[in-house]
């Protein structure tokens, strides 16, 4: 090859050049625009990473609010604790370090104006508090006014964060377009050049071409993820405004320019306003309430802009009752809460007008209570009063009816006697007719024979009947139950009064019968009526209504012919009644009248409750005295001389050594210094009472938690009973008192002290220290050569209880005794030692008692014996003794002191 000249070699140079110039030259151009491009790729990939930020912040807004929108909505509380909880988790999500906001806020700072970064910044931290909120929420709850305080503040901070988003997003969106554009563009320019630059600019081209289509895959991707997140945001929404129109509360939302942001569809039902758009101002609200009629003349707060927090109670003039509350939101505007409480309201007067009511009827109910007890302790004082001299009355009267009486004294003593009976019956009518007034009275449940209470009705009434000559008569059903429960004392007086009437409004010559039918009757219920018929004076039909009444009879003759106090039969009705039953009536004048008594009781088969069937009688309590082998040892605790001398004088012929005290300190003391077997105590007491000096007693524990304890009161009232009883007093007798009952509660003490040894003193004085009467040392003197009668023995008895007295008093002791020696010749073939000495023991104080001295040293004898006795001694003494017996039997004839079959 010839060697080129300098114009030639400019050429191939030039040539070589434009060569290397149309090789490198496009190469070059391709790279710098390769280079441009992977420098556009990257701008691309970071602007699509700041794309992904935006959404992934926006969707963490959207669920915090779906989340804050659960505790407004009307779900159950667990799916609103659900939703509380995940809105928590997203909200530290959102504000923690290196959080999507976090990141977002750090990689757009060149593409955001400081004002949005404010913005963004600013929601941060109302999300920071926020969560404290929503930690309160699940923990405690909140009011709805405060939950939509929240989360409307919420709603206000993510909204205007929101904003920021969609900016950013506009602005990256036309970013990531313009610079796809460009790629674009750049690679429609390689492609030709790729056919230049051959294989190099074959894989160069091929590499930006993969490049680009990955390039263009992922913003693709991007622009699909970015429609899934504005359709899940929209659903979103969606739900946050069906939480908000399912609230029962009205809510509207004002920005600081008074415009309408949020308005739920139950504030538009609550005012019959339609559908608000956003934007409304509040003052077009004001006017629609000015035409409809919401506001008064005045206005009032409602249509005032508020600028602060209030809530307030507006009463609209329709009539319904509206809880209003407003808060004033931070960021400007306000909002509101409306909750319709008309019902709430009317249900709240209508509790506070009933309990208003009941305040009322309480205290009319305490009021009438206050005059009910009044009135019982009125006449609680009143019977004391009045039966206290009464008592001494009637007991003098009694005592001195049991002496030796001339005629006259005699009848003017039973004059007496009977008058003070009389002025009883009243009282008695009086004090029950209170507690039935008071509704004290309190009904037993026992078992009891029906036929047996009419039997026993018919024999109290019977002599009154025989001495007015009225024919008395008693028929009983044979379908009557056996037994049945109820409280026989009541129905007794009932009776009582019904056929008390009845024999005292009939003339002699005619007659009364009391009828006992079984009305109905089932297996477990029967329904008893009992008739009282007559053939008296009967009843005008026009006096029938008031028969009834308190304080009133049939006609006014009827007070000045028969007396009474006309409460009998007011009485024996409310009985009735307060039983479950009922007494009519049916009279003619001049003809007759029949009373029936009508009751519903239960059937029963239990066993009645052993006790004494009648009053103690004298022999009786004497043999129980000697059982106890020493004279009784009483403790009399009563303040009225009176009372005092009744009752030392109706106990004067028994074996029993009286102490007496006149309050109940002394009473205290007294049973402190001294042995006691029993103590009589009153309840009413200057100073210390009877219930207070029991309870005294109770308390030093030992033999006097035994000591027997009968309470003495003019009291008559079931729970003046139970005070007894609850302070520990053992028995109750009831004034004026009577003997027979005095007797029968002294006697029960004194087995209490026998058989169970209440209240026995373990150290005290001995029998033989004690002031034993003459009678009882005599009777015990063991001489079996004794005289069978000591004459001075039995005169002495005559002169204290008379010769009536003496009589029935030997005769019960004779027909006592048989039975007990019959008693004894068991006892000593089966060497019952104990029971030997205690039949023993009681003979030998009774005939003491009486003046058969022999038969009591033979019984002393044997009661000394018995520890050891052998059978053989047993039955030779058992045999002496029925020999004096007949001796004693004989000499009682002989000098009348017995009455004689």
């Amino acid at each position: 090859m010839p060697p080129l000249d300098s114009r030639q070699g400019m050429r191939v140079l030039i040539a070589i050049a434009l060569l290397i110039a149309a090789i490198i030259g496009p190469a070059g151009l391709y790279s710098y625009q390769l280079g441009f491009g992977r420098d556009q790729a990257e701008t691309i990939k970071v602007d699509i990473r700041r794309l992904a930020l935006v959404r992934s912040v926006d969707q963490n807004f959207v669920r915090i609010l779906f989340g804050l929108a659960g505790a407004l909505a009307g779900i159950d509380s667990g799916e609103r604790a659900l939703l509380l909880s995940k809105a928590a988790e997203d909200v530290r999500a959102a504000t923690a370090v290196g959080s999507p906001l976090d990141k977002l806020m750090s990689a757009s700072a060149d593409l955001q104006t400081a004002a949005d970064q404010i913005t963004l910044w600013a929601t941060i931290t109302a999300l920071g508090e926020s969560l404290d909120h929503v930690a309160e929420w699940r923990s405690d709850g909140a009011s709805d006014e405060e939950r939509s305080f929240h989360v409307l503040r919420a709603h206000d901070s993510i909204g205007a964060a929101r904003e920021v988003l969609e900016r950013l997003e506009s602005v990256l969106e036309a970013r990531i377009k313009q610079e796809v554009d460009v790629s674009t563009g750049l690679l429609d320019a390689a492609v030709p050049m790729l056919w230049t630059i051959e294989v190099a600019g074959a894989l160069v081209g091929a590499a930006i071409v993969f490049f680009m289509l990955a390039t263009i895959r992922r913003l693709e991707r991007a622009r699909s993820e970015l429609q899934d997140s504005r359709t899940e945001l929209s659903q979103q929404n969606a739900r946050f405004k069906d939480a908000l129109e399912s609230m029962g509360q009205g809510l509207v939302m004002f920005d600081a320019d008074n415009r309408l942001i949020v308005c739920n569809a139950q504030f538009a039902r609550l005012y019959g306003i339609g559908p608000l758009p956003p934007g409304t101002p509040f003052q077009s609200i004001v006017d629609h309430w000015r035409d409809t009629g919401v506001l008064s003349e005045g206005g009032g707060p409602l249509q005032i802009v508020p600028e602060r927090d209030s809530n307030w109670i507006a009463r609209l003039p329709d009539g319904r009752v509206i809880s209003i509350n407003r808060r004033v939101r931070q960021a400007g505007g306000w909002i509101g809460t409306h909750t319709d409480i008309t019902e709430l309201k009317r249900a709240e007067d209508e509790r506070l007008r009933a309990e208003a009511e009941a305040t009322r009827a309480r205290d009319h109910e305490r009021a009438m209570q206050a005059t009910s007890r009044a009135k019982a302790d009125f006449f609680a004082t009143m019977s004391h009063e009045i039966r206290t001299p009464l008592n001494g009355l009637l007991g003098l009267a009694s005592t001195l009816l049991e002496t030796g009486l001339d005629a006259d004294q005699r009848k003017t003593l039973e004059a007496v006697n009977q008058s003070g009976e009389s002025l009883l019956a009243i009282l008695n009518d009086i004090l029950d007719l209170s507690k039935l007034d008071a509704g004290r009275v309190q009904f037993e449940q026992v078992a009891f024979s029906p036929r047996e209470l009419a039997d026993a009705v018919v024999g109290v009434i019977r002599p009154q009947a025989r001495a007015k000559e009225v024919s008395l008569f008693l028929s009983v059903a044979g379908d009557v139950p056996e037994l049945m429960l109820g409280d026989p004392g009541r129905i007794r007086q009932v009776l009582l009064n019904l056929a008390g009437n009845a024999v005292k409004f009939t003339d002699p010559g005619g007659e009364v019968e009391l009828t006992l039918a079984c009305r109905a009757r089932d297996a477990e219920r029967a329904v008893l009526e009992w008739s009282v018929r007559d053939t008296g004076i009967g009843i005008a039909p026009e006096h029938l209504a008031s028969l009834f009444t308190d304080y009133v009879q049939a006609d006014s003759s009827i007070n000045r012919r028969f007396g009474g106090t006309g409460l009998g039969l007011a009485i024996s009705k409310r009985l009735a009644e307060q039983m479950g039953g009922d007494i009519t009536v049916i009279s003619a004048l001049n003809q007759g009248s029949t009373f029936t008594l009508c009751l519903p009781l239960r059937v029963t088969h239990e066993r009645r409750t052993a006790g004494v069937a009648g009053p103690v009688s004298h022999a009786a309590f004497t043999a129980a005295l000697g059982r106890l082998g020493r004279p009784l040892r009483l403790l009399l605790a009563e303040d009225n001389i009176t009372n005092q001398l009744v009752v030392t004088r109706m106990l004067r012929t028994f074996d029993i050594a009286i102490r007496i005290v006149e309050d109940g300190e002394a009473a205290v003391a007294a049973v402190m210094e001294h042995a006691c077997d029993v103590v009589l105590m009153d309840v009413r007491m200057p100073g210390m009472d009877g219930l207070a000096a029991t309870r005294q007693i109770r308390a030093r524990g030992g033999r006097f938690a035994t000591l027997p304890i009968v309470a003495l009161t003019a009291n008559a009232f079931p729970e003046d009973m139970g005070a007894c009883r609850e302070a520990g007093m053992t028995g109750f007798v009831a004034k004026p008192v009577r003997k027979a009952v005095l007797v029968e509660a002294l006697a029960q003490a004194v087995q209490a002290v026998v058989y169970g040894g209440a209240g026995m003193e373990d150290r005290d004085e001995t029998v033989d220290n004690l002031p034993v009467p003459a009678v009882v040392l005599r009777a015990a003197s063991g001489e079996e050569k004794a005289p069978v009668l000591d004459g001075a023995v039995a005169a002495a008895l005559c002169d204290e209880i008379g010769e009536d007295g003496v009589a029935a008093t030997v005769t019960c002791f004779l027909a006592d005794t048989r039975q007990r020696l019959d008693g004894l010749a068991g006892l000593a073939a089966a060497a019952d030692r104990r029971r030997l000495g205690i039949e023993a023991h009681t003979l030998k104080s009774a005939a003491g008692a009486i003046g058969f001295r022999r038969l009591a040293g033979l019984a002393l004898t044997l009661e000394r014996e018995a520890a050891d006795i052998a059978p053989e001694r047993a039955a030779d003494l058992v045999a002496a003794l029925a020999a004096a017996f007949r001796d004693a039997e004989a000499a009682a004839v002989a000098h009348r002191l017995a009455r004689v079959a």
